[in-house]
């Protein structure tokens, strides 16, 4: 619902060292039964050459990683002294925030930083499946053992400055030719006096499924 409404969802894999495409989880995490449309995140570890971190969980349906260790970031108050907990201001931070949840946070980072690029440029925000596929497609393929790495996926790691370019990169006026043909993209079959837009009704778990129902929906730019 949050994606289809277009809010960027940058999701945890979670820390159980668990294989999501197991048969134990019955295809949920199958991009061919179903996609939420999220970002979902693992962890690798900054002190291994960013190979995936030993407690993250791994799956194909995996978009990006970065470290599940070693972040500095507010709250516990149990870093160093200096410069972080000065005796006059004591500020709380910590320098061992970890797992795919600093992940998650270093991500959505670069998410409102593009997203925030793209609305400073005078163009449209990304959508969540949009943005999801530039971040995999700019970011820096999985480091590591390529034997331990090729068993337990986790993605690539963002590279801000490489989706920053591609997010304000001029767009060239179509040629005559391309005029005559369907250009790819998205599109939106809209009503103009109520405002209303032609949706698909995609129901939990049956989104792949033939027959299903045309809707009309309030628009919500996604």
């Amino acid at each position: 619902r949050a994606t289809a409404r277009g809010i960027i969802v940058v999701e945890a894999a979670g820390n159980g060292s668990q294989d999501l495409d197991d048969s134990a989880y019955r295809g949920r995490f199958d991009l061919r039964n179903r996609d939420s449309g999220a970002l979902l995140v693992g962890a690798s570890e900054p002190s291994n050459n960013y190979g995936v971190a030993c407690f993250s969980n791994t799956s194909k349906r995996v978009d990006v990683h970065t470290w599940g260790g070693d972040v500095h970031t507010i709250g516990f108050g149990d870093s160093q002294p200096h410069p972080y907990n000065i005796p006059e201001v004591t500020r709380f931070y910590t320098k061992d925030f970890g797992g795919t949840s600093s992940a998650s946070a270093i991500v959505t980072g670069a998410v409102a930083s593009l997203q925030g690029t793209r609305r400073g440029a005078g163009r449209l925000p990304y959508t969540p499946v949009q943005l999801r596929d530039l971040l995999v497609n700019t970011g820096t393929p999985q480091q590591g053992v390529a034997s331990v790495e090729a068993a337990r996926h986790i993605g690539t790691q963002p590279d801000l400055k490489k989706a920053v370019q591609e997010a304000i990169k001029p767009v060239s006026a179509p040629s005559s030719s391309a005029v005559s043909r369907i250009l790819e993209g998205d599109y939106v079959i809209q009503n103009q006096a109520t405002g209303k837009v032609m949706d698909v009704d995609v129901s939990w778990f049956g989104g792949p499924d033939d027959g299903r129902k045309l809707i009309q929906w309030d628009f919500h730019g996604g």
